[in-house]
């Protein structure tokens, strides 16, 4: 996500020595609740692309029908070249969440399980092992 809007900054003519000093910036006060920093960053994309003439759920459709055109390997290798900037952690952790409750649950026993909270079915899926770059 930061990537992204850094890239999009740099697109619109943002020096970086003004990101730099953002990051800073935002950096020296305490994080916001995750929500309502989401609305703002969505509410501040949809004001980029108003400015812009652009249409954000058209630019949504087509961004998501680029990226899952994508080979496996061309993901793998994109980010293979981050962890090597040193921008990216390497190591993958598997999770367990359910579909309806969204709770977490642990190790991944198997495929199709059902959530011991509410009975739906348990997804598999893989989260970043945030290390030095987390969100604490």
């Amino acid at each position: 996500m930061l990537e992204e809007a850094l890239e999009l900054a740099q697109a619109l003519g943002v020096p970086a020595g003004l990101a730099r000093a953002l990051v800073d910036r935002v950096y020296r006060k305490a994080p916001g609740p995750a929500q309502l920093e989401l609305q703002d960053l969505l509410v501040t994309t949809l004001a980029v692309g108003v400015v812009l003439g652009l249409d954000v759920e058209d630019s949504a459709r087509e961004g998501v029908a680029r990226v899952t055109q994508l080979a496996p390997d061309q993901l793998l290798r994109k980010h293979q070249a981050k962890i090597e900037d040193g921008v990216a952690e390497g190591a993958r952790t598997p999770v367990v969440v359910c579909t309806e409750c969204h709770q977490r649950q642990g190790a991944p026993s198997g495929v199709g399980d059902e959530c011991p909270a509410c009975g739906e079915e348990l997804l598999v899926s893989v989260e970043a092992e945030w290390g030095q770059h987390g969100p604490n």
